[in-house]
C-alpha cells in the first residue's frame, strides 16, 4: 500500500514495508529480512547464487521499497546510465527505511548528491592509474601491490574510487593478457612482497581465475603475503560463503587468512560502512 508524507515542501511517496529494529540487541540475534521477501525459503535465502541474482538494480525497484520525492527519483534515474547498482536483498534489508541517514542506505542506495560531482574528480580519485605501470597494477609502495582482478562487485557502493571501470562490460571470465601481464610484473619485481587481490570484487571471479590469481601469486617466492580485498562477507548471507573463503586460501597456500574475512552481521556491517570496507 504506498502512502505520502512531506519532507520539507516534497511529497515523499513510500511503501509501506516497514522492517522493525531493535536497538537494544547488537548483534542481531536473527538475520532482518524485508517483508518482500519474507516467502522465500531459507535455503535460497542463504544461497549467495540467489542473492546475487534477485539483487536490486534499477531505481524502478527501488522506488517500490524506499521513500523518495519526485525530483530525488528524477536524479538518482539519471545517475543510472553512470553507474551500476546491486544491493543484494540480504544487505538491502539491514536498511531502517525510516531513516534517510541510515548508513547502510547511504553505501549502497543511489544518492542525488552523486550528481554534484564532476566527471573529472571522480574518474580516478586516488590517482591510480600513475602509478600503474601495466594494466591493473597499482604500485604506489616499494614493498607491496594492488592488482585490479575484476570489475565485478556483488553490491557497488556508492563511494567506490573505481566506479571508472564498473561500467565495462564482459571479459571477466576467461585469463587474458593483461591477467597475465600483471602475475609477470609481480614476478619480475622482487621488492614486492604483500600483494592485494582486488577489483571489484575477486571472489566474484570463476575458481579457475581466482586460482590463476593466487596459485601464481604463491609460487612467486619473494611474495609473502597475499590478501584478498572483498566487501562480500558483509554484503551476503550465505553459509557457503565461508566455504570459499577456505578454498581460496588454499588455493593461496602462503598467507591468505580466511579468519580476516567476518560474518554476516546486521550491526558489524552497519559499523563498517564506510570506504575502509572495499579494497
Amino acid at each position: 500500500m504506498r502512502k505520502t508524507k512531506e519532507r520539507g515542501s516534497s511529497q515523499v511517496s513510500s511503501v509501506n514495508t516497514t522492517c522493525e529494529f531493535d536497538d537494544e540487541e547488537e548483534p542481531p540475534g536473527k538475520p532482518r529480512r524485508h517483508p518482500i521477501w519474507r516467502d522465500v525459503p531459507d535455503k535460497k535465502w542463504n544461497d549467495w547464487r540467489w542473492q546475487s541474482q534477485n539483487a536490486i538494480r534499477s531505481v524502478r525497484q527501488l522506488r517500490e521499497l524506499l521513500p523518495f520525492t519526485p525530483d530525488e527519483l528524477e536524479a538518482i534515474g539519471q545517475l543510472e546510465g553512470e553507474y551500476k547498482l546491486a544491493i543484494p536483498p540480504y544487505y538491502f534489508s539491514l536498511i531502517n527505511p525510516e531513516d534517510e541517514n541510515d548508513p547502510i542506505r547511504l553505501q549502497s542506495v543511489t544518492s542525488p548528491l552523486e550528481a554534484l560531482h564532476s566527471e573529472s574528480s571522480m574518474e580516478d580519485p586516488l590517482d591510480e592509474e600513475k602509478d600503474s605501470p601495466v594494466p591493473g597494477v597499482t604500485h604506489r609502495y616499494r614493498d607491496r601491490a594492488l592488482l585490479v582482478t575484476t570489475h565485478v562487485c556483488t553490491m557497488y557502493c556508492r563511494f567506490c574510487t573505481r566506479k571508472r571501470a564498473t561500467m565495462v562490460r564482459g571479459g571477466w571470465d576467461a585469463v587474458s593478457r593483461d591477467d597475465e601481464r600483471m602475475i609477470e610484473y609481480v614476478r619480475d619485481h622482487k621488492e614486492i612482497r604483500d600483494v592485494i587481490v582486488s577489483g571489484g570484487d575477486p571472489l566474484t571471479l570463476p575458481l579457475p581465475k581466482l586460482r590463476f590469481f593466487l596459485e601464481n601469486l604463491a609460487a612467486i617466492d619473494h611474495v609473502d603475503v597475499i590478501r584478498i580485498g572483498t566487501p562480500r562477507p558483509d554484503n551476503l548471507a550465505d553459509e557457503a560463503l565461508r566455504q570459499r573463503v577456505d578454498r581460496s586460501a588454499r588455493i593461496g597456500g602462503k598467507g591468505v587468512d580466511p579468519n580476516a574475512f567476518q560474518p554476516p552481521a546486521g550491526n558489524y556491517a552497519r559499523s563498517c560502512a564506510g570506504p575502509a570496507n572495499c579494497s
